[in-house]
């Protein structure tokens, strides 16, 4: 699959229980955009390369041994609003915030409460390939 980091999710899906690429390949292509794009795009606060390689490799054996789920393998961008287990919520501010201490993820269930007032821009506007061109 040629440029597989630049094709939708169905299509990485399918090629990946086809047995046509590795989701450690789709992990290597996504990681090697977002250090491409990340200087001038600004999409990512953190990216957690050496787990998401680890996670590839876990999937690409789940799939070996016959295991279907729709997205096993296929890789995907999680926002710092949602709890990830092992890491920090920090809702795209600046500084240091503590690790999640759970042994669980956290739904996106959206904004619980309303939060009044004024946001500061703390990093600079996150910018898509389309906006940019």
């Amino acid at each position: 699959m040629a440029d597989s980091a630049r094709t939708g999710l169905a299509a990485q899906s399918a090629a990946l229980h086809g047995g046509h690429i590795s989701s450690r390949v789709l992990v290597e292509e996504s990681l090697a955009r977002i250090e491409a794009t990340q200087p001038t795009v600004n999409a990512f606060r953190r990216v957690r390369a050496t787990a998401a390689l680890a996670e590839a490799d876990a999937a690409d054996r789940r799939l070996a041994a016959g295991h279907r789920l729709p997205l096993l393998g296929v890789p995907i961008a999680v926002k710092d609003d949602t709890d990830v287990a092992g890491e920090p919520t920090a809702f795209g501010c600046a500084g240091d915030f503590p690790v999640k201490r759970t042994t669980s993820d956290g739904t996106s269930a959206g904004p619980l409460l309303p939060a009044p007032g004024r946001t500061p821009r703390t990093f600079p506007p996150a910018a898509t390939p389309r906006r940019m061109a």
